[in-house]
């Protein structure tokens, strides 16, 4: 059964407004009415199930044309959160390296825990550092400076150059040299 709802951005009175657009879609029919001063949108939405759409009202020009477009919400909502992604991937993917990391370590020390207390065998253990061990790579200190900073102003954490240098799998003293950069900046 068909259910009728009226929508409108202010109260206004029915002999006020002026029918302006009928818009039809494959699940519900609007009636768009415009009162007199052009200050809210008013209309009646008929439908058998629920609509959820965004409508922009835009002036052509001084004449008092206008366009009204109309999309789904959810499609609306979808391109936004894909911009956002896009624009905040680097950040997004600098905190997803900072959490496995700092589960990497969580899990370790667990495991060294564990050995200490006889938990597990020293193979156990040893099979645990072969995980969290790396082979260093080759980074150059102004490299490291923009890394280093976007992880602090995500965290809010001061970490240990040692950290840094397990983070990003590099020396300690490449840190070192990336920290007294970042100072003279």
């Amino acid at each position: 059964m068909a259910t009728r709802k009226r929508f409108s951005t202010k109260p206004v009175a029915k002999q006020q407004v002026v029918p302006v657009a009928r818009i039809t879609t494959a699940d519900a029919t609007a009636s768009i009415y415009l009162p007199p001063s052009h200050s809210s949108v008013t209309g009646d939405v008929s439908t058998g199930s629920n609509i959820d759409l965004l409508l922009r009202v835009s002036a052509q020009d001084t004449s008092g044309a206008f366009n009204i477009a109309m999309a789904p919400t959810s499609h609306v909502l979808q391109a936004i959160a894909n911009a956002w992604r896009i624009r905040h991937d680097h950040q997004i993917t600098t905190l997803v390296n900072v959490v496995n990391w700092q589960h990497g370590i969580l899990d370790y020390n667990a495991r060294y825990n564990a050995f200490l207390l006889e938990q597990i065998t020293q193979e156990e253990f040893e099979s645990a550092s072969q995980e969290i061990a790396y082979e260093p790579v080759e980074i150059q200190p102004q490299e490291l400076v923009e890394k280093i900073r976007t992880v602090l102003s995500l965290t809010g954490i001061d970490y240990t150059p040692s950290d840094f240098a397990s983070l990003f799998r590099c020396r300690e003293d490449t840190v070192h040299a990336a920290l007294r950069l970042m100072a003279d900046q």
